[in-house]
Formats: structure tokens, sequence, C-alpha cells
């Protein structure tokens, strides 16, 4: 299921105050960009942030999901 276009837009605003915020659409989702740097990612109308030390510093361990699985059609 792609993400729609209000999720997008609606993560965009909520991000405004850290900077300088776009999207790029991709296979019907969208990556987030703060400043020409990849963040996250959206995917199926959820925001996935992008782990990195200077977070986990911040935050902590952060809950984790599975990685997406690809399927082929052996499988």
């Amino acid at each position: 299921m792609a993400s729609d276009q209000e999720f997008v837009k609606f993560v965009c605003e909520q991000l405004c105050g850290a900077g300088e915020i776009s999207t790029r659409r991709m296979f019907g989702e969208a990556a987030v960009y703060l400043q020409d740097k990849v963040i996250g990612l959206i995917c199926d109308n959820q925001f996935f942030v992008k782990a990195t030390e200077s977070g986990r510093a911040k935050i902590g361990v952060p809950p984790r999901r599975p990685r997406f699985r690809v399927l082929t059609t052996g499988s």
C-alpha cells in the first residue's frame, strides 16, 4: 500500500522546526530529507526514523521493526 500525500505532508509539518525538510517519492513511498540528508522513510503511512549514533545518544535504544522482506515468485 502506497503512503498517501496527506500523511507525507503531516510528517513534514511536524518536522518543520528542525530545518529545511523535503521529500522524494520512490515507488509510491517517500524518503524524508533534512537539509538534503536522508533522515527517514515513510512506508505504508508510517514514519521510520534513520537510526544514528547521535540519535541514540539522545533517545536511547529506539524500538525496531523487522526489515521489509522481498518476495519473489518462488516464495
